[in-house]
């Protein structure tokens, strides 16, 4: 929804809605300056249309003596460009993280736990490994970021190294009966 405002007897506008609350909540448009948008009769103070009011919690500005245009006079023409909506000045720019992806978390797992598992290490090796292959190849694929690479790498890293001991173990125990009998 286009709206326009009065700023020192000098109309602006068309900019969005969200663009016009973001004015106000920084300060560059006051409560008492005037605001008006298709289906409105006249101008109105910001203070005055409801949505426009700050929600609940945030105080609002205080009022500023408007120098605008007289009440019943419709905007003219659009003539000047659509502002955006950015955060205000010094105001963090919010972002959440990307999700993790779960095979990373599940290699990872399953292989911390293959190291301490005894005489049985690929019980829990080959699943770190697999999960480990599987997660990579579903974070290099995937179209919108995933965390986890790292996850992934080290049930990979402990998984192969499982295996790795279960193999060993299983030579060393079959050179042992070999050798003993």
């Amino acid at each position: 929804m286009s709206w326009y405002y009065a700023k020192q007897g000098k109309q602006e506008g068309p900019i969005e809605q969200i663009a016009l609350q973001s004015l106000i909540q920084t300060g560059q448009v006051a409560p008492g300056d005037l605001v008006w948008r298709e289906g409105l009769e006249n101008w109105k103070p910001a203070r005055e249309v409801p949505e426009l009011s700050p929600p609940p919690g945030v105080p609002a500005e205080a009022s500023v003596p408007p120098g605008a245009p007289p009440t019943g006079i419709a905007p003219s023409s659009p003539g000047t460009a659509m502002m955006t909506a950015q955060p205000p000045p010094g105001a963090p720019y919010l972002v959440a993280p990307p999700p993790t992806n779960g095979l990373a978390i599940a290699s990872m797992v399953c292989g911390i736990v293959s190291l301490p598992m005894c005489y049985v290490w690929a019980l829990a090796g080959l699943p770190a490994v697999i999960c480990g292959h599987m997660a990579l190849k579903a974070i290099r694929g995937s179209l919108t970021p995933l965390e986890g690479r790292g996850m992934a790498i080290a049930g990979l890293a402990t998984g192969y190294l499982a295996i790795a001991f279960q193999a060993m173990f299983l030579i060393f125990l079959g050179w042992a009966m070999v050798g003993a009998g």
